[in-house]
């Protein structure tokens, strides 16, 4: 061990404002907070890679001693720290999850934090560990990166067991196949504990913490520079019997539990990908779901933005994305067809598909009617509109849902009740006086979701602002006059005093907005 970086936990003078500037990131000011509130951690296990944490690349995973609960807290809420809560089929015993935000760079930090030490199977980990005291009273701290880590003369023990335990038959298979059983960062991780080990200390742990019989097993494997997977099972042949006491479930609970859990890791993928459902299978807000709705005209960079929020959230967060447009977003099977005949009509005549869907003032549009007497353009509007209208409800009781059930919902445009029949207003407005009994019914239909819509009123409001002139000269097929008028209804469109509305100049650079609606939506958590 490299006595220049590392030391004793007893240190007596540890002076807090000398090791810990005053201006430093959020992940290092949680540690300087548990300093400060006198709570006894360490960083764990993967400590070959503690700096990648602490960039915020990758989790922090984090022991602290029991009985500590108010100043644990304290120095949670004093470091920004937020907590979270993962799913049923996500979660392990004893531990929690926080995320705080680097308000600087906008990167999300993972915190996790264990109460006791959990580990065994992939995705489930049914074996407590009661080395907790052991581990915390034989950390070191590092001076490097001044976090409190633990031993490497423990923490390889603790990499062997956890190697052991997680072996399962289809390894052994893959065996002959990759030869070997650590990945590329298990084995990384494996030498950077041997450059840090004192011998005789690693034996002594392991003669007090495992069975007489895996002690030379152990020494094999710790002297060797590329561990096999006979000497793993060599080692769990003789270190799993004496651990049975150890298990949260039976061999045959566990069996299943484990097979459920990748069945549902396997589906979350799928779903972050293409199904986009309302069902939570990572992590949720513990004080409920978050709808953001996200509004600028075209040129603002709003699409842009939308992808990297998503990127952000749902690297360790459940985010529905949901697009509102009518445009070249996602939409029903119904509207489909129609989007398809509408790009071949702009192909062919150049007319842009809006002037159709979208008009400003339903006086013109009746005006507009009467003087074209075009009653096949009348069914194809209404029948636009009426399947827009149909997808808007759905997508409204999905967004609704995902926000229920604590998920963070991201909306691309939000329907409103406020300017007829443009910028995501209904489009049918003109015929609520129209002679036709039938199309005055139709109308009003048309009109309920959009009604719905100040019910299911988002969170928070992020409005993209831009001159008209930029927007056009971003977007070159938009010309000054639409521009003008988009940019017009964005700024006049009002909400509730349950709706927190943030308005961010999208002029500034790309990097600048987004670290601006990043802070926006962390404060809402």
């Amino acid at each position: 061990m490299n006595e220049d970086t590392m030391e004793s936990s007893y240190i007596s003078d540890l002076n807090i404002d000398q090791v810990y500037p005053d201006s430093i990131d959020t992940p290092l000011r949680v540690f300087k907070e548990f300093a400060r509130e006198s709570v006894v951690y360490c960083h764990w296990e993967s400590n070959a890679e503690l700096q990648e944490g602490l960039l915020g690349y990758k989790d922090l995973d984090v022991l602290v001693e029991k009985g500590c609960s108010r100043s644990l807290n304290n120095a949670l809420i004093e470091a920004g720290f937020k907590r979270f809560q993962a799913v049923a089929t996500n979660g392990f015993p004893a531990v929690e999850d926080y995320l705080g935000l680097d308000l600087e760079t906008g990167m999300l930090c993972h915190l996790h934090l264990h109460h006791q030490i959990v580990m065994g199977e992939k995705h489930l980990k049914s074996y407590h560990l009661p080395w907790e005291q052991k581990v915390l009273a034989t950390r070191v701290f590092d001076h490097k990166e001044k976090v409190y880590i633990t031993d490497p003369n423990m923490e390889i023990l603790l990499l062997l067991v956890s190697a052991a335990l997680k072996l399962r038959i289809r390894d052994r298979i893959f065996y002959f196949f990759r030869k070997n059983y650590f990945s590329n960062a298990e084995l990384s991780e494996f030498h950077w504990l041997q450059d840090r080990l004192d011998l005789d200390k690693v034996i002594a742990n392991a003669e007090m913490l495992l069975p007489k019989k895996s002690i030379e097993p152990f020494k094999e494997i710790i002297t060797t520079s590329q561990p096999t997977i006979h000497q793993i099972t060599q080692f769990r042949k003789h270190t799993k019997p004496e651990m049975q006491l150890y298990r949260t479930y039976t061999a045959f609970g566990a069996g299943w539990r484990q097979y459920l859990r990748e069945l549902v890791w396997i589906g979350r993928y799928i779903n972050k990908k293409y199904l986009h459902t309302a069902v939570p299978l990572k992590r949720v807000n513990v004080k409920g779901g978050l709808l953001v709705a996200v509004l600028g005209c075209d040129g603002a960079g709003k699409s842009t933005q939308i992808k990297e929020i998503q990127k952000w959230l749902s690297w360790k967060v459940d985010v529905l994305p949901v697009y509102f447009g009518s445009g070249d977003g996602s939409s029903s099977l119904l509207r489909w067809p129609m989007k398809l005949a509408a790009k071949l009509l702009r192909n062919r005549t150049g007319i842009r598909a809006e002037k159709y869907q979208n008009v400003s003032n339903h006086h013109e549009d009746d005006a507009s009617e009467r003087r074209s007497g075009s009653r096949l353009g009348l069914i194809a509007k209404v029948l636009w509109a009426s399947a827009l209208a149909l997808e808007k409800r759905r997508k409204l009781r999905k967004a609704n849902m995902a926000r229920n059930r604590g998920m963070v919902v991201i909306c691309d445009r939000y329907p409103q009740n406020q300017i007829m029949g443009f910028n995501d207003g209904p489009l049918l407005s003109g015929l609520l006086g129209h002679r036709s009994s039938i199309l005055r019914a139709i109308a009003r239909w048309e009109g309920r979701p959009y009604s719905l819509a100040e019910d299911y009123s988002p969170d928070i409001v992020i409005k993209l602002t831009i001159t008209p002139d930029l927007a056009v000269e971003r977007k070159k097929d938009m010309c000054i006059e639409e521009s003008w008028r988009r940019v017009e209804a964005i700024n006049n469109l009002q909400y509730g005093s349950e709706t927190k509305v943030k308005v961010i100049d999208a002029s500034k650079p790309l990097d600048e907005v987004l670290l601006e609606m990043k802070r926006c939506i962390w404060e809402e958590f």
